[in-house]
């Protein structure tokens, strides 16, 4: 099946690639990059929220130590009252904390009682772990720290991937914890998914109507001022003007400014006249004048970027005569027959051509050399300018006959 190229494409089908071409990324870096930070910003939050949580029960166990120290009861009734306070706290209606010690011997859990007062340095998750010694280890070395793991659900039997936040209270030999289970923080992640991806899909769906919507209309409307469309001498002068102040009125100022560089550097400008030598180049180029007096003490010049970094202007001036060169050697490749300012190049294979040989030559050659592939001439001419805008020169020599112009 052949490939239409680009310029071949209808402006619906234009404006749906794009809206492809620019949803595709979007939806690759928000896959890439931005869910995991936001996966990873979920998990530390849940952590977090888990620690402060842990920190409410580490100051209820520091509270009734204070207690016992002032002698309101033992420590044995101390440490008791403070684990069945502990024991009744519940947050997200499931969630719980227990307290071990670091033997490590259970001191409560509220939802496996027959574990409490029993030793379990030996009990190992499914995956061989005894996260109850690595718990104490991590409480004895650090004070307090998170640990990943595998524990069964309230009421439940089969373990699952937990993420639990531990202190140690150093006064007693306790270690309070609690945790929440991955497979929460998963579905959590997984509806936020669902969620981007439904808003792209429909964002994209959407864009896509309303492109192709708008296509539809925007052919329509071309379509119709194409059709309404009349040559006439009035709408080429327009147009050979609009160029005309871009491309024509430039050259003066592209000329002045390098004139004036030369001048600087053979020494024929000297620092005391630089600025009205400047002004003085101005207004023999372009007729202008500086809205208000200058002097010496001004330096006008080093307002044009290319002055002060003393970037060569010419380069500029030239390519606008080139320009106008190349268009008249490509139409006589292209075989165009009539005025210079009717020719397209548009899908001529052999203008294509002689351009791509032209570029292909690079720096390997003088540019004569490469000028003379292209144009057959090596020499720049300006020639090709006047052809070009011979319409508009013809119309501005008959509407300024009889006055004077100039400055």
């Amino acid at each position: 099946m052949r490939i239409r190229r680009w310029g071949d494409w209808g402006l619906s089908t234009k404006i749906i690639a794009v809206s492809f071409a620019v949803a595709v990324p979007i939806v690759g870096i928000i896959a890439i990059f931005i869910l995991p930070r936001v996966e990873r910003a979920i998990y530390d939050e849940k952590i977090l929220a888990t620690k402060n949580l842990v920190e409410v029960t580490y100051a209820l166990i520091a509270e009734y130590d204070a207690r016992v120290h002032k002698g309101e009861f033992s420590l044995e009734e101390g440490q008791k009252r403070a684990a069945g306070r502990i024991q009744q706290l519940r947050y997200n209606e499931k969630e719980y904390f227990w307290i071990n010690d670091l033997t490590p011997t259970m001191i409560m859990h509220p939802f496996k009682p027959e574990l409490n007062g029993k030793d379990i340095s030996d009990m190992k998750s499914p995956d061989g772990r005894r996260i109850f010694i690595e718990m104490a280890d991590l409480c004895r070395q650090n004070g307090e720290g998170a640990l990943e793991y595998l524990w069964p659900r309230p009421g439940e039997d089969k373990p699952v991937p937990k993420v639990s936040y531990l202190k140690l209270y150093r006064p007693w030999g306790w270690i309070v914890g609690s945790g929440t289970y991955v497979d929460d923080i998963n579905a959590q992640m997984n509806a936020l998914r669902v969620s981007v991806l439904l808003a792209l899909g429909l964002g994209l769906a959407l864009a896509i109507t309303i492109g192709a919507l708008v296509g539809q209309a925007l052919k329509r409307r071309v379509t119709g001022l194409v059709r309404q469309v009349k040559p006439s001498r009035e709408a080429l002068i327009n147009q050979q003007m609009k160029m005309a102040l871009d491309k024509i009125a430039f050259l003066p100022f592209g000329r002045l400014i390098d004139q004036w560089r030369w001048k600087v550097f053979s020494g024929e400008i000297t620092p005391e006249n630089y600025n009205s030598s400047w002004w003085e180049l101005r207004r023999k180029y372009q007729g202008i004048t500086p809205p208000v007096p200058r002097t010496e003490a001004d330096f006008d010049p080093g307002a044009k970027f290319h002055i002060p970094d003393n970037t060569p202007y010419t380069r500029y001036f030239l390519s606008f005569i080139l320009q106008f060169q190349f268009h008249k050697a490509l139409c006589e490749a292209a075989g165009h027959k009539g005025p210079l300012y009717e020719c397209s190049n548009f899908n001529s294979k052999a203008a294509g051509e002689k351009f791509q040989a032209m570029l292909a030559q690079g720096a390997s050659a003088p540019w004569q050399d490469t000028l003379e592939k292209l144009t057959g001439s090596r020499q720049i001419d300006a020639a090709a300018i006047t052809e070009y805008f011979q319409p508009l020169m013809q119309w501005l020599a008959t509407e300024n006959k009889g006055q004077q112009c100039g400055w």
